[in-house]
């Protein structure tokens, strides 16, 4: 009596995962074996309409089975109809990997997200903060655009840019990107008053010039999924000012990606 029990209990613990999809016995008197084979041992029977739980793929003709009353073992394919189908582990576990694998052309879309690190241009530093915008018009490649801030003290420097980015394959980097960016720098400067401070000179308010450059950039980086929707990472970026003599701006920032 006690091995009765035991034996369906042994065989229903490890079948943790038949949920995969759903069944009815078309016939009744269809037995339950405790192996994938009709030479095996029979357990149960179970009656024409009784509702099972499967395995998502037979083995020798046979599927795992759950049903009411503790009966798990091995029933014949051809002895249930499929009623329903569920995700399996292999496709949890796919979804899972996919926040970090490389969007598919079904996954092309609008982002849009923040920048915030540190630039070194013209001799100094200072910190950077901006956004970005773009579509995702490939698995592998995104167009948008690129706009930051960057203040040096008596100097500051303006980037609005069109970028566009190539993901590379799997098999060379996963989730690492380069970039390139092609726009306008627009450097401004504060020249304080020479004379300020001495006794008797007139006061004369700080004067200050801006000039417009074309700007080239390359950059790479690394995104990170925390969801499909939502991505963090780090990137560097040397952008090249031609115009009025070269000048190179040098960021190190941290970016985030919002897809909707």
């Amino acid at each position: 009596m006690f091995k009765f029990k035991f034996v369906p209990l042994l065989l229903f613990c490890s079948f943790p995962a038949l949920a995969f999809q759903t069944g009815q016995i078309v016939s009744g008197g269809t037995a339950v074996y405790n192996s994938p084979s009709s030479g095996g041992a029979s357990i149960a029977t179970l009656p024409a309409g009784a509702k099972v739980n499967l395995s998502d793929s037979a083995k020798n003709g046979f599927y795992r089975a759950t049903a009411a009353g503790g009966v798990s073992g091995w029933i014949s394919e051809s002895a249930v109809t499929i009623t329903s189908r569920k995700a399996s582990p292999s496709a949890v576990t796919s979804r899972t990997e996919s926040r970090n694998e490389p969007r598919t052309s079904t996954d092309a879309r609008y982002f849009a997200g923040p920048v915030l690190g540190l630039a070194i241009f013209g001799g100094g530093s200072g910190i950077t903060f901006g956004g970005r915008f773009g579509y995702k018009n490939a698995p592998d490649q995104a167009i948008g655009g690129f706009l930051s801030y960057t203040s040096l003290g008596q100097a500051s420097l303006l980037v609005v840019a069109f970028e566009g980015h190539y993901f590379l394959p799997d098999n060379m980097a996963k989730n690492f990107f380069v970039n390139g960016k092609l726009g306008l720098g627009i450097v401004s400067v504060s020249i304080p008053n020479p004379l300020a401070g001495i006794p008797g000179s007139p006061t004369v308010a700080p004067t200050s010039t801006s000039s417009t450059a074309l700007l080239l950039g390359i950059g790479g980086g690394y995104d990170y999924y925390l969801s499909p929707q939502f991505s963090v990472g780090g990137e560097a970026n040397l952008i090249l000012l031609t115009s009025g003599g070269n000048a190179t701006d040098l960021t190190l920032v941290a970016a985030g990606k919002y897809y909707f």
